[in-house]
């Protein structure tokens, strides 16, 4: 096994299959288009409105594409979701090759910290909050 715990084996499977679905429904969104075709969030078929996150796939898409103004008024998230589809796999894989677990460690580091202060949460959840208020008032 080239990873020391359970624990960390774990969390690489989990988050590169988190990572995998992503790329695979962002390819597959690409593909496919938006026009039209109805939308796959649970919260939006089921209230009629947008959840935080509506709209961050076509966001990327718009990234990728070089719309980057039209992407961020879609909805800015888009930005972080690309950051993490780029940047997450290149570490996980470098974690994997060298037989580190920095990923890991940091991601147990983070915990720690928002465990003891649990602000850090607040602050990363006030933008998703905001963003969901920009979604809504965008309807």
């Amino acid at each position: 096994m080239i990873l020391k715990t359970d624990k960390a084996a774990n969390f690489y499977l989990t988050a590169g299959l988190f990572l995998t679905t992503g790329w695979l429904w962002f390819l597959w969104s690409a593909y496919r288009g938006f026009g039209g075709g109805g939308s796959f969030c649970l919260f939006r078929n089921v209230t009629g409105h947008p959840c935080p996150a509506c709209g961050s796939t076509r966001s990327v898409q718009m990234i990728f594409s070089g719309s980057w103004a039209g992407a961020f008024m879609l909805n800015p998230l888009g930005y972080v979701v690309m950051a993490g589809m780029l940047v997450l796999p290149a570490w996980l894989l470098t974690d994997l090759l060298t037989r580190r677990t920095s990923a890991h460690r940091a991601f147990l580091a983070f915990d720690r910290k928002v465990k003891q202060r649990p602000l850090i949460l607040v602050l990363i959840l006030l933008p998703v909050i905001l963003n969901w208020i920009w979604n809504l008032l965008k309807m």
